[in-house]
């Protein structure tokens, strides 16, 4: 295989991670917002949000995953009362804190990927809980919160994974028959 394919095969692949991540992320607003609204607001809840930023900061590529992070942070934001850039902004901190680990460590085990989950968890919290005027609300939530997502990240790294390979399934079947 040539780089030309290849660079086309890796094109197309991106296009699916990121097709993967922004379908996710709907989904998960669209629950979150639905629990709070049928269970009341609290201060823990399950956030599927920044597994799914980790997993497609390992996924695609910087600028094309900036530009749907950014997307998928307004696209939050629709859905919060909080001020509008907070969302984009803290999961492009994210996505960027991500991408930075992902391309000066030499070999990244998915355990590794479940504590940057935790990790980027806080960055974002702190990000929001400073940028709405609450920032003593990250101890002890905020933490045990980075914990509950780390928690929830190998489900959310399986479904992602699962997703992108059904996705390659049904369009390779397409190709098949063309």
């Amino acid at each position: 295989m040539n780089s030309g394919h290849l660079g086309c095969y890796l094109e197309k692949t991106c296009m699916k991670a990121a097709l993967v991540f922004i379908t996710w992320i709907y989904i998960s607003l669209i629950v979150e917002t639905t629990w709070c609204v049928f269970c009341g607001s609290t201060l823990l809840h399950i956030d599927l949000i920044p597994a799914l930023i980790c997993w497609y900061a390992l996924n695609d590529r910087l600028l094309r995953g900036t530009f749907w992070v950014i997307g998928a942070g307004v696209l939050a934001s629709l859905f919060s009362s909080l001020k509008f850039f907070l969302f984009p902004f803290s999961y492009v901190t994210a996505f960027f804190t991500v991408y930075f680990i992902r391309s000066n460590v030499l070999e990244l085990t998915r355990f590794h990927a479940y504590l940057i989950t935790a990790f980027i968890s806080v960055e974002i919290l702190v990000v929001q809980l400073a940028g709405s005027g609450n920032p003593e609300l990250l101890w002890p939530w905020g933490l045990i919160q980075a914990g509950l997502n780390m928690a929830v990240a190998p489900i959310v790294f399986w479904i992602c994974d699962r997703s992108l390979f059904i996705l390659s399934e049904i369009v390779s079947k397409f190709h098949h028959e063309k």
